[in-house]
């Protein structure tokens, strides 16, 4: 049993978003840009009242959908030698020792990381190796 416990502490792995979310975020994207096609066919062949509105909520619904899926990619948490090393969008890298963690769960599961009574982060039960994590964080 203390060696399981020692090769959760020693094993490196990584936490990511579900590839099922990147893969809806890219067809919102692809939704955005055919509505935007459309709507420049329907204005420049049958109805040239069309408003700059339409446009605007095409791009904006392909934007949403790249922006997810770009945030998706780069998201990560990778978990080595007893720290965890968070990778997050336009920030810096965020490196937690794990012995100081406190777990909570919240309503649906999710796996809330404090330390010292500041939140650090909020994971879904989808996260891939979500239970590897949950493993490591009781054997602590």
């Amino acid at each position: 049993m203390n060696e399981t416990k020692e090769n959760n502490h020693q094993e490196s792995y990584v936490l990511k978003f579900p590839k099922e979310l990147g893969a809806v975020y890219v067809c919102l994207c692809v939704v955005g840009i055919l509505l935007f096609i459309l709507f420049a066919w329907v204005k420049i062949c049958k109805n040239p009242d069309i408003s700059i509105g339409t446009f605007v909520f095409a791009i904006i619904v392909a934007l949403i959908g790249l922006y997810v899926k770009l945030y998706a990619d780069k998201w990560e948490i990778i978990v080595k030698e007893g720290q965890l090393e968070i990778h997050r969008m336009l920030h810096k890298v965020q490196i937690v020792p794990i012995v100081g963690l406190e777990v909570a769960y919240g309503s649906k599961s999710e796996m809330i990381l404090s330390q010292n009574g500041k939140k650090i982060i909020t994971l879904d039960r989808l996260t891939v190796n979500y239970d590897k994590l949950q493993a490591t964080l009781a054997d602590k």
